[in-house]
C-alpha cells in the first residue's frame, strides 16, 4: 500500500505537461504490479487538483479511465461531508468508487493504536510513556472532549503531552548529545528509504555507515546505565522490561546477523530505561493537565 503524497505530486510544476507527465508515470508504476494499492488521504482533494497549473484536466478525471479499466486500485478517505460535496458532485466518479463507512474506533482499539503509536512518540521527543498515560488519553479525552473522535484526540493530546514533558525536563548533556545523535540517524534512515522504488530498509552502504553509529551510541548509554544494558533487572532499571527470550536450544548453529530494525528497537529500550533513570516520563497526571488547559477546568488523574 502506498500513500499519495499531494504535496510532493504538485511540487514543482511550473510549466504545462509537468502535472499531467507526474499522473501518467504514477499510472504506469500502480499498473506495472497488481499488488500495489494506492493510498490517497483527503481524497476530494484530487477534484481540481492540477487546473491552477494550467492543466486541461484535473487529477480526478486523469486517473478516470485507469479505474473504469481496474488497471489500478486506489482506496480514498475522506469525511461524510466532503463526499458528499464534491465526490457525489461528480457522478462519474462516484461510480469508480465503493464508500465504506469507517465507524469510530473504541476504546479498545484505540488502546491498540496508541500502543503502536507509543515507540514512534517516544523516539521523536524522547521521553517515557507510560500505560497509565495512555489509558489517561483515553478516559480523558472521552470525557471532556466529547465533539471530537477516537483515535485523534488521543493521540493529540498525548503528543501534547510528550511535547511539554521534553520542553520542560532537565535533561543531562551527555544524554541530551545522545538523543541529538539518534536523530541524525534517523534522519539518515529517512534520506536512504526516499527513492523511487519502494524500499523496506535502506542501501547497504548506507547500513553499513548506520550499524557503528547505532552500536556507539547504544554502548554510551549502558555506559550511563551503569554497564548493565540489556541484561538489568526490571528493579535497576525502573520500568517494565519485555520478557526474557528462551535460551536457544541449538547454540552451535550461526545466528543471523540482526537487522538495522532489530537495533533501532534494541536502542530505543536502552533510550527509554535511561529516560526513566532520569525521570523523563509522561504519566497520567502529565495528560491530565494538558487536557485541563484545553477544556479549562482543573483535572486531576488517579491510576
Amino acid at each position: 500500500i502506498l500513500a499519495l503524497d499531494h504535496v510532493a505530486l504538485l511540487a514543482g510544476t511550473a510549466f504545462r505537461g509537468q502535472y499531467e507527465e507526474r499522473i501518467r508515470r504514477l499510472v504506469r508504476d500502480l499498473s506495472a504490479d497488481p499488488d500495489l494499492i494506492l493510498f490517497v488521504d483527503e481524497l476530494h482533494n484530487l477534484i481540481g487538483q492540477g487546473t491552477a497549473l494550467g492543466a486541461a484536466m484535473d487529477a480526478a478525471n486523469m486517473l478516470k479511465p485507469a479505474l473504469v479499466r481496474g488497471d489500478i486500485r486506489v482506496v480514498g478517505a475522506t469525511t461524510g461531508s466532503e463526499y458528499d460535496k464534491w465526490i457525489r458532485g461528480d457522478p462519474a466518479l462516484e461510480r469508480r468508487f465503493q464508500p465504506v463507512l469507517i465507524e469510530e474506533l473504541d476504546t479498545i482499539q484505540t488502546w491498540e493504536v496508541l500502543v503502536a503509536r507509543r515507540p514512534r512518540l517516544e523516539r521523536h521527543h524522547a521521553v517515557a510513556i507510560t500505560d497509565d498515560a495512555l489509558k489517561a488519553a483515553i478516559v480523558l479525552t472521552d470525557r471532556f472532549v466529547p465533539e471530537r473522535a477516537r483515535p485523534d484526540k488521543a493521540i493529540d493530546v498525548l503528543d501534547e503531552a510528550c511535547a511539554h514533558a521534553q520542553a520542560t525536563a532537565a535533561v543531562s548533556p551527555e544524554l541530551d548529545r545522545l538523543i541529538r545523535e539518534r536523530r541524525k540517524v534517523d534522519a539518515m534512515i529517512r534520506r536512504g528509504l526516499t527513492h523511487e522504488t519502494p524500499r523496506q530498509e535502506p542501501a547497504e552502504d548506507l547500513v553499513a555507515e548506520i550499524f557503528p553509529m547505532l552500536e556507539r551510541i547504544g554502548a554510551e548509554i549502558e555506559k550511563m546505565l551503569g554497564g548493565g544494558g540489556r541484561g538489568r533487572s526490571v528493579e535497576d532499571r525502573g520500568g517494565v522490561s519485555a520478557p526474557e527470550q528462551p535460551a536457544p536450544t541449538s547454540p552451535s548453529l550461526p545466528q543471523p546477523p540482526p537487522t538495522l530494525a532489530v537495533r533501532r528497537a534494541e536502542l530505543d529500550q536502552l533510550l527509554r530505561a535511561e529516560l526513566e533513570h532520569q525521570g523523563i516520563i509522561v504519566r497520567g497526571q502529565d495528560i491530565a493537565r494538558v487536557v485541563g488547559t484545553a477544556v479549562g477546568k482543573g483535572i486531576e488523574w488517579r491510576a
